[in-house]
């Protein structure tokens, strides 16, 4: 049926229980400002996936002129020009969650949020008219950037090694002696590096070191290759049998600018230049992260855990583009690597059905033959997961137009017959 068609085209192209904003909803809802969301949020732009408030120059309420060029993927899945930016300051806001797949968004009470109404028909709700068991959407169809140079790292670090006081001749003069090498450029094999050193690096320390622990007799050798490729062609290194230290202070503060500071693992999040870079270097990304700190379970489906909130909804989303969809759940466990167990809260991310699993095989380039081989075990679909909401009484109601429509083509068929001339034998 046409209309049927219609509605599971529109609806496949969404992500049930979630909500997405752009330039254009303005002529949707109220008129008047105001209608924002939190700093941190995420957004689909043609310059890569960037946070909201990194567009802003400072956190003062007023109007501001958005970057040269800047254009924001709406929900029609066209980009649409930028023309104005405003900051609302400090606010009450909504928070928003869903219950099965744990997304979340948090915004003013006016803001617009794209819903699904029983009928069908897409329809924009704000946040103080949502009501629990309502159905919102997200695009699936995500847009990638192609920011790939990294020069401005470079010179940002031997301006900071220049300028650091006591040490700055010293430390600059030993950079330029050693054979560290700063990449200009992001590529695929440093993507995954950084998505390795995302998920078993330690980036609280001053230097540069990862800890691959039972991975190390597969992936360690593809590490230790890539870094000598990269970053460190003669350079002095510290080998363990599971630990890769690097000891550069220049590199540490190469990384600060990459969007990696010096952080415990409760703070990690994705760099900024992997969610500004190109599609090939995010799918890299990716792989490196799930091959070391990723876990694919015996019956195929996929399973990461980590203390930082903020990198588990960033890998959620950049999933999404994807269109793999994953679910958060917030559980507390004792750290298996402290000697005070403490029970601290953990966001555990699960890719649990069949299509989402199939599409992360396909896109997500994972170096490890044992996950990878678990990838290929045939899995039946999860029905609970991605599904097309209220097509039960959109099917009900569509027979029973048909087959009113075809009763009263028979019975008007049957009536034009003359009756009283019919002769029976």
């Amino acid at each position: 049926h046409r209309d049927l068609h219609r509605l599971i085209r529109r609806q496949r192209q969404m992500c049930i229980r979630d909500s997405i904003c752009g330039n254009d909803l303005d002529r949707n809802t109220s008129n008047g400002i105001g209608k924002c969301v939190k700093g941190d949020t995420l957004i689909y732009t043609n310059k890569g996936i960037i946070s909201i408030e990194s567009l802003f120059p400072t956190h003062k309420k007023g109007w501001y002129n958005p970057p040269k060029d800047l254009m924001v993927l709406t929900h029609k899945n066209r980009l649409r020009k930028v023309t104005k930016l405003y900051c609302n300051g400090l606010s009450i806001v909504y928070k928003l969650k869903t219950k099965k797949l744990g997304l979340e968004l948090i915004g003013t009470p006016n803001h617009p949020v794209l819903t699904l109404e029983p009928s069908g028909i897409f329809k924009f709700k704000e946040f103080n008219s949502l009501r629990p068991g309502d159905i919102i959407c997200i695009n699936r169809n995500g847009i990638y950037g192609n920011q790939n140079d990294l020069s401005f790292a470079i010179n940002k670090t031997i301006q900071n090694l220049k300028e650091d006081r006591g040490h700055g001749s010293q430390r600059y003069t030993r950079f330029k002696n050693s054979s560290v090498f700063l990449p200009p450029k992001l590529t695929p094999d440093l993507s995954y590096i950084l998505g390795a050193y995302i998920g078993d690096g330690s980036c609280n320390s001053d230097n540069f070191q990862i800890t691959l622990t039972d991975l190390k007799k597969i992936v360690f050798p593809k590490i230790y290759k890539l870094f000598h490729k990269y970053l460190v062609p003669q350079n002095k290194t510290k080998t363990s049998n599971s630990d890769y230290i690097l000891f550069s202070k220049a590199l540490r503060i190469y990384l600060t600018y990459l969007g990696i500071p010096k952080v415990t693992a409760q703070y990690k999040e994705v760099p900024f230049v992997i969610l500004r870079s190109s599609k090939v270097n995010i799918q890299y990304f990716l792989a490196g992260y799930f091959d070391t700190d990723g876990c694919v379970n015996k019956n195929g489906t996929i399973e990461i855990t980590s203390a930082s909130e903020k990198l588990i909804r960033q890998i959620q989303l950049i999933l999404l583009s994807f269109g793999i969809i994953s679910v958060i759940k917030k559980r507390f466990r004792r750290a298996s690597n402290t000697v005070r167990q403490i029970r601290k809260p953990y966001w555990s991310l699960y890719i649990s059905s069949s299509e989402s699993i199939k599409l992360f095989k396909e896109n997500i380039p994972l170096h490890l033959a044992r996950k990878r081989s678990r990838l290929e075990i045939k899995r039946k679909g999860n029905p609970n997961i991605d599904v097309i909401p209220f097509i039960g009484a959109f099917l009900k109601n569509k027979f029973k137009k048909v087959m009113y429509k075809k009763s009263l083509i028979l019975y008007n068929r049957l009536k034009s017959y003359d009756t009283h001339n019919i002769s029976y034998e």
